[in-house]
């Protein structure tokens, strides 16, 4: 959550530097070299510090580094086989189908409602306040991950995941109130976002929390989370095409029904689904080794 959380961190700095002085295109340029070089001194700093191949430590005669490299890979690659050769497959405490439908659906109501109201909504209803829409929304998911980093460990899977989509289904319902008030007094709509873009947060990290949880079995979980996420990323951009010819109150209703498809979803998972807090994953999806 603390990592992924720069997103919202970046989208914040973003917007407020084209709301307090980065308005020309020069400028604009300059930041973006200076990111970039910040970007290529942190990659060659990663790079340095990743494990080399075998072959490409042999290769530049550094033979001692190379064995010892070997020798770790084989002692894993013995282990791996030992786990393989005793499994005992008892299968998962859930319907994969199951999970994977409430993770689908959770990612929809989360990812779409985050991307229409922090950047998209602005473009299509108040053009002249698209920075602050965005640095106003992103404040909110910026904050929430902390506080998400800190909460998400001592609330259940399912109580963290109820909380926060229906926490998000209720700000949003308030953010649909005060689009009629936006003209007169913007402050109660920025207000609201702000509040909405917090259970936004803490929505999408139930879903990533729980992806890797109920992947069913090692050889499946990428595949599982990429499906699951691939899903979600075809609604919301098929949604950007959908949403540019409604009004700015049908905008935000369709904000609303995809967080209460999401609350329902996270409502069915709290009463239908397995808890994995502090489980381990072999508990969890039935791979059981002796």
């Amino acid at each position: 959550m603390l990592s992924s959380n720069f997103y919202n961190i970046g989208a914040f700095v973003a917007a407020s530097l084209v709301l307090y002085g980065l308005s020309s295109v020069a400028l604009q340029k300059t930041v973006l070299g200076i990111t970039a070089i910040l970007l290529i001194g942190a990659i060659l700093f990663i790079r340095r510090r990743l494990p080399e191949s075998v072959r490409w430590l042999a290769k530049r005669g550094r033979v001692k580094e190379a064995e010892q490299l070997l020798s770790s890979i084989r002692s894993q690659a013995e282990e791996a086989t030992r786990l393989q050769n005793v499994a005992v497959t008892t299968g998962p405490r859930y319907s994969a189908r199951f999970a994977f439908t409430v993770l689908a659906l959770l990612g929809i109501s989360q990812l779409t409602t985050y991307g229409l109201l922090a950047f998209t909504i602005g473009p299509y209803s108040f053009l002249s306040i698209v920075p602050q829409i965005i640095m106003v929304a992103n404040a909110g998911a910026s904050v929430a991950g902390f506080l998400g980093a800190y909460v998400v460990e001592r609330l259940s899977r399912r109580v963290f995941s109820l909380f926060s989509y229906f926490g998000g289904l209720v700000t949003v319902t308030l953010v649909l109130g005060a689009v009629g008030v936006v003209s007169s007094n913007i402050l109660v709509f920025f207000v609201f976002l702000f509040f909405n873009m917090i259970f936004s947060e803490l929505g999408w990290a139930a879903r990533v929390v729980l992806e890797p949880e109920l992947a069913s079995g090692t050889n499946r979980r990428s595949t599982f989370i990429a499906l699951v996420r691939v899903v979600a990323w075809v609604f919301f951009i098929t949604s950007i095409y959908f949403t540019s010819n409604l009004s700015t109150f049908g905008f935000v209703e369709f904000n609303v029904l995809l967080w209460g498809v999401g609350a329902i979803a996270a409502f069915a998972w709290f009463i239908k689904g397995v808890e994995t807090k502090h489980e381990s994953l072999e508990s969890i999806t039935g791979e059981i080794y002796a």
